[in-house]
C-alpha cells in the first residue's frame, strides 16, 4: 500500500519474494513515476532501464508496475517481476489494470469501514459516559470509567485525572495505569 505523508511503499502482501523490508522508499525510479503518473509501466527489458525496483535480488528481466487508483488517489502498488524478458503483455496490463480497479476498490472500502467502526467506538464511549455521568454524582466512581474509554480510544498506557475541591492548591490526583484493575487498554 502506498503511504503518500511517508512517500514509501508498504509490503502487505507478496508471493515468490524472499523479502525482508517491508517498507520500500520511493526516492524517484519506476514506481514512484507510476505513481506520480497514475499508470502503468510495463518494462520488458529492466537490464537496460534505470530506476527499476529490483526485489529479486537481480534475477528480474521485465517488471509490470500497476498503480490501484480509486478516486483520483493512489492507494497502492501491484508489482509483477519475471525472469524472462518481455514478460508481460499489452492483454497482461489490461487484465492487471482491471485487478487493481478492484484491489482499490477494496482497500478504500476497508479503510473507510475502519474509519467508521473507530467513530461509532468513539459515540459509544461517549454515550457509556454520558449514561454514567448521569446515575451517579461521585467522582471518583466515574472517574475510572472515563479513564478505561480515554486508554482505549487514545491508545495510552496510563491516563491521570487532577480533581480539585475548588481550593487552590489542594488537588487529589487519580491516576489510572495500564495495570489497574480496570485492566490493559482495549483496542
Amino acid at each position: 500500500l502506498y503511504n503518500s505523508p511517508l512517500r514509501q511503499l508498504e509490503i502487505k502482501a507478496s508471493r515468490g519474494y524472499q523479502i525482508s523490508k517491508i517498507q520500500l522508499p520511493l526516492d524517484g525510479g519506476l514506481a514512484a513515476d507510476a505513481i506520480r503518473l497514475k499508470q502503468a509501466i510495463n518494462i520488458p527489458n529492466t537490464q537496460n532501464i534505470a530506476g527499476c525496483l529490483d526485489l529479486t535480488g537481480g534475477a528480474s528481466r521485465s517488471q509490470l508496475y500497476v498503480p490501484l487508483v480509486h478516486e483520483e488517489r493512489v492507494l497502492g502498488m501491484l508489482i509483477l517481476e519475471s525472469t524472462d524478458e518481455a514478460a508481460y503483455t499489452e492483454s497482461d496490463q489490461a487484465f492487471m489494470l482491471q485487478l487493481a480497479t478492484q484491489a482499490a476498490v477494496a482497500v478504500d472500502n476497508l479503510r473507510r469501514f475502519e474509519a467508521e467502526s473507530r467513530r461509532a467506538g468513539e459515540l459509544e464511549s461517549v454515550l457509556e459516559i454520558a449514561r454514567a455521568v448521569l446515575g451517579t454524582l461521585d467522582v471518583e466512581a466515574l472517574l475510572p470509567l472515563v479513564a478505561r474509554r480515554a486508554r482505549r480510544l487514545m491508545g495510552a498506557d496510563t491516563v491521570g485525572f487532577a480533581v480539585t475541591d475548588g481550593a487552590v492548591n489542594s488537588p487529589a490526583a487519580l491516576i489510572v495505569p495500564a495495570t489497574s484493575p480496570a485492566g490493559p487498554p482495549e483496542r
